[in-house]
């Protein structure tokens, strides 16, 4: 995980807390009307109360404290987080965080900050133009073309055959001549002499050129051997261990960074289920608590999970 990664996902975190202090707020409106039997009913009005703090939330007229029932035309109101809406918003934000992340998996800058200047830098670039030119009959500037790149043409030749050498004794002075294979059976002249004679036919074997040599000299290359089982086992053994070794050269911050979602889960979970019964909580009341708790328990969790890392790290750096 790259920096600007690494940021995305401490931003969308803190969108998410935030959203969990300030939930959306709805409001209910209970109304007494008189039915057809003569009987008082009360009816319900749902509508959006904008957003509030968390454990304020926003006012609503409610009964008075002389009343103990409605009479027909007369109204209270009371307040309770949408969850709904609350849950949709940590989908969106979500979602925006994941494809951030799948964005920025392969960006080499080191920050939002130096990403987002290089990326306004590279719009508000002006165009340049030669600076003594003329500008042209329409009026303004032309843009400046786009750069292109040049690569280099590298021209090609054939490969050069260079000619094997034989040697052969002169046979009127006996002096030690030497030319190309192609001249075998043509008539030369001796330098030192200047006779004329023939050039001698040399065998085939005699006439092989350096290179053909060193190939023929060269032992053949070895077969190809199966890969046995118990080397992938030792190949997939020695990345894994190589893969823990650098793990444990990380911080104690950051081997423990699963340790918070295992504990919001386990705390979240226990909570609800344990209060699932309760007559003393509603529905939405036992699930914001048991965020809050989840919360609560996956920062114990963290803690206790740094500490356990840093004195592991510790004890192996005394060994």
């Amino acid at each position: 995980m790259n920096p600007i990664q690494k940021q995305l996902l401490g931003l969308g975190a803190a969108v998410i807390l935030v959203m969990l202090i300030f939930p959306p707020w709805t409001k209910i409106t209970h109304h007494a009307v008189l039915a057809l039997d003569r009987s008082t009913t009360l009816t319900e009005t749902q509508e959006f109360d904008g957003y509030s703090f968390l454990f304020e939330p926003p006012p609503a007229r409610g009964l008075a404290a002389y009343q103990t029932m409605l009479m027909p035309g007369e109204y209270y109101e009371s307040v309770e987080i949408d969850f709904g809406l609350l849950f949709m918003q940590w989908l969106t934000a979500a979602f925006l965080t994941a494809a951030g992340l799948l964005y920025f998996k392969g960006a080499d800058k080191k920050s939002l900050k130096e990403w987002w200047s290089s990326l306004t830098a590279a719009k508000s670039r002006p165009a340049t133009n030669p600076p003594n030119a003329t500008p042209p009959a329409g009026g303004g500037w032309r843009p400046a073309p786009l750069p292109c790149k040049v690569y280099e043409v590298i021209e090609t030749r054939p490969p050069q055959i260079v000619m094997a050498k034989i040697k052969f004794l002169c046979p009127h002075c006996g002096q030690s001549l030497q030319c190309d294979e192609s001249q075998q059976g043509k008539q030369v002249r001796c330098p030192p002499c200047g006779q004329l004679f023939l050039v001698p036919q040399m065998p085939p074997q005699a006439t092989l050129s350096h290179t053909e040599k060193v190939l023929r000299q060269a032992p053949p290359p070895p077969p190809d051997l199966p890969i046995s089982k118990t080397q992938v086992s030792t190949d997939v053994g020695s990345n894994k261990a190589s893969e823990a070794t650098t793990r444990n050269q990380l911080s104690p911050w950051k081997r423990a960074d699963k340790a918070f979602g295992f504990g919001f889960f386990v705390g979240a979970i226990s909570f609800y289920q344990g209060n699932r019964n309760n007559p003393d909580l509603s529905s939405s009341d036992r699930m914001l608590l048991a965020g809050i708790i989840g919360v609560v328990v996956g920062l114990a969790t963290y803690f206790v999970a740094v500490g356990y890392y840093a004195a592991k790290g510790k004890r192996r750096a005394d060994e």
